[in-house]
């Protein structure tokens, strides 16, 4: 579960985009993972944004709007069974309106400690 408050209301993010699948290394050597996005203005009542179907072998990109959001959290089901399914998040960004793939560069990201950094200042 991710606090993504901060970052909506100080940085107007409004969505949140990721790739959600299977460690490329297990190949399709498990029976595969389903993940379930949930956001929460309230961090008590969740509402289901998006779901996989099972995911064996391909990753799956999810575009989540965060409108309204203060918590975000991302599920990751073993489908009756764990072994070699290894879920994995990949390149999760919180991005505004502005942004597209297009113009995405790695140097205008910030670290977590940098955001905290940033935070710390904004709400003295």
């Amino acid at each position: 579960m991710f606090d993504v408050s901060d970052y909506v209301t100080y940085y107007q993010y409004d969505r949140f985009i990721s790739y959600l699948g299977i460690d490329s290394d297990q190949g399709a050597k498990g029976n595969g993972v389903k993940f379930t996005v949930q956001t929460s203005v309230d961090n008590q009542t969740w509402k289901t944004v998006a779901q996989t179907e099972i995911l064996n072998t391909n990753a799956e990109k999810v575009e989540i709007s965060l409108e309204g959001v203060k918590y975000l959290k991302i599920s990751a089901s073993d489908n009756g069974g764990n072994a070699n399914d290894h879920s994995v998040i990949a390149n999760p960004l919180l991005v505004n309106e502005s942004y597209t793939e297009e113009n995405s560069t790695e140097s205008e990201m910030k670290t977590v400690a940098e955001y905290d950094k940033e935070l710390k200042e904004l709400r003295e």
